[in-house]
């Protein structure tokens, strides 16, 4: 069988096709790394939104817990003022007690 001109002998052609598939998956191959290339940009790129927003975050947890502190030393503070003041509150009641039995066995 003589090949017409136009197209290489079976060997050549098979070559030839083989050539164009691998050329073919090469070029997918890239394109879909391209693609994975792309996806891994963006999830960096919210990667560090989210980190931001984490130190944002941990910026106001900070700030909650020196207020959280600040309000547990004031408590603190009232709660000895308040024991103090019934202390003295608790004096006061025993003193006029006493002076109210002095004022009673007076009176007799």
């Amino acid at each position: 069988m003589i090949a017409p001109k136009d197209q290489p002998p079976s060997d050549e052609r098979s070559t030839l096709v083989r050539a164009r598939v691998t050329a073919l998956v090469f070029g997918l191959l890239t394109i879909v790394s391209l693609l994975f290339l792309v996806y891994g940009f963006i999830q960096k790129a919210e990667a560090e939104k989210n980190m931001q927003e984490a130190l944002v975050q941990k910026q106001l947890y900070e700030q909650c817990q020196q207020e959280n502190e600040m309000v547990k030393q004031v408590a603190q503070e009232s709660l000895r003022m308040a024991e103090m003041e019934r202390a003295r509150a608790e004096e006061n009641y025993l003193r006029s007690l006493q002076e109210l039995e002095k004022s009673k066995s007076n009176r007799k």
